[in-house]
């Protein structure tokens, strides 16, 4: 089974609570009401009306190339603080290469994530460690994928387990709050749902990027 092992920031004592950045400005974003909905009918995603507020989003996001972040981790914080600075509701789009991608192309990824919200009811990916705008899903993936297929999105995790030698690779959408591929499998075969955000794993993101020059080190964090 593929899935990542939470137990060692559960035990680390400096991931015991979540720092939300105050220094992170207030942003005001038009929006539009939407009737898109993913995994969880109940969770509406925003609706964004101009793809400019999304890039001034985009841009105030935290990233640190010299960390040794996960992308599930950065993808999480980005996640947490759009809502924080404009009750940004975004999904996660996860990128899973395939058993199939991976052997006739040589490829070592397993899978990729980052946030993906609504701009006029179409899809935009928001990645700052790769992009420096919002892309559509189709350029995010071809970005990691050079023989560029096309994904197709499953609605549960066992779409994806039970058929990775028929594509190459699949999308999966879910709400922001979900942080790393062993949710999608706990909500998909045992319905756990997760509707808000968990401190350890916001505390487990922002400790992965703590070496960045911009970080505001906080004692006992």
């Amino acid at each position: 089974m593929k899935f990542i092992i939470k137990i060692l920031f559960l035990l680390s004592p400096s991931l015991a609570y979540a720092q939300y950045d105050d220094s992170l400005p207030d942003i005001t974003v038009r929006e539009q009401p939407t009737a898109i909905r993913y995994t969880d009918p109940t969770f509406i995603p925003t609706n964004l009306s101009d793809i400019r507020d999304a890039q001034r989003v985009m841009s105030e996001l935290k990233d640190n190339s010299r960390s040794r972040s996960e992308c599930f981790q950065r993808a999480h914080l980005w996640a947490m603080e759009m809502n924080q600075m404009a009750k940004i509701r975004s999904e996660k789009i996860f990128l899973f290469f395939t058993d199939r991608y991976q052997r006739e192309y040589g490829f070592s990824w397993w899978f990729h994530v980052a946030t993906l919200v609504l701009i006029n009811n179409e899809e935009f990916v928001i990645d700052p460690r790769f992009f420096d705008h919002p892309v559509n899903t189709q350029e995010w993936s071809d970005f990691f994928m050079p023989s560029h297929p096309i994904c197709k999105t499953v609605s549960t995790y066992q779409e994806y387990e039970n058929n990775e030698e028929a594509e190459y690779c699949y999308f999966r959408k879910i709400p922001m709050y979900y942080f790393e591929p062993s949710d999608i499998e706990a909500r998909d075969k045992s319905n756990v749902v997760v509707d808000h955000w968990i401190d350890w794993e916001i505390s487990s993101a922002e400790d992965a990027l703590r070496n960045a020059p911009w970080w505001k080190r906080i004692t006992g964090h």
